[in-house]
């Protein structure tokens, strides 16, 4: 099994991501220039190009990075949880990720202070749509029994949107002094709208971890062909 470090090129290019990371979540992406992430990662701008013919498609790539990041420790998680297969539990784990992740929230939230101009590009929507429990996801669960089957797919995806938005966003508004545990928080949100709106089907666990599989397969065919590569590189 290979390891990154042992690869020049793919070594070369985390260690750009990494920088670029750094410098778009202290700047801003309109303000950050190739210039400044090779100066950062101590390469040249030329061995930038050799790995992404522009900065949009260099910023791509490291949203698709943060996100299977994001997605392969809540899958793994989902995975071991004897509760994982429910919809609540991976609303939970997803809250805890996205508070843990800043790349993963500026996206959920749209946040334009970091995104910028890239906001505006169709593949950012299409990146953050990939990762967001949406109504058709909520569909699939309320298939496998893990929705009630009186709930609204529409209302109850807005609502689970709205109530993330405004956890991963609260500390703009309340000190973090002020502020309980974020993971009890989200453990009283999941266990209230599991009250709300889930279903004591034992056998949809199973179902619903399928459906996430499903689903992150489905994600993962939307990767260009050279993503998909660099993806499957860094598994190996």
């Amino acid at each position: 099994m290979t390891g990154d470090n042992d690869n020049p090129n793919m070594e070369r290019e985390n260690r750009i991501l990494d920088a670029a990371s750094s410098l778009v979540l202290h700047y801003g992406y309109d303000k950050t220039t190739v210039s400044d992430i090779a100066h950062e990662a101590r390469v040249s701008k030329g061995a930038i190009y050799l790995h992404w013919k522009s900065k949009d498609e260099l910023f791509q790539a490291l949203i698709w990075r943060e996100v299977w990041s994001y997605a392969e420790t809540w899958i793994s998680q989902l995975e071991a949880a004897p509760d994982g297969g429910s919809l609540f539990s991976m609303y939970k784990y997803s809250l805890a990720g996205l508070h843990a992740h800043p790349f993963m929230k500026a996206l959920f939230t749209r946040d334009r202070r970091i995104l910028g101009d890239f906001l505006t590009r169709q593949e950012a929507e299409l990146i953050r749509q990939k990762f967001i429990m949406g109504k058709d996801f909520l569909r699939l669960m309320q298939q496998a029994g893990a929705l009630r089957e009186d709930a609204d797919p529409d209302v109850v995806a807005y609502l689970m949107s709205s109530i993330a938005y405004g956890l991963v966003k609260v500390d703009e508004i309340v000190s973090p002094d002020e502020a309980p545990d974020f993971l009890r928080v989200i453990e009283e949100t999941a266990d209230m709208l599991d009250r709300a709106y889930g279903t004591p089907d034992e056998a949809s666990q199973a179902a619903g971890k399928q459906i996430i599989r499903q689903v992150t397969e489905a994600a993962k065919m939307q990767f260009t062909p050279s993503q998909q590569s660099n993806h499957e590189k860094k598994k190996e």
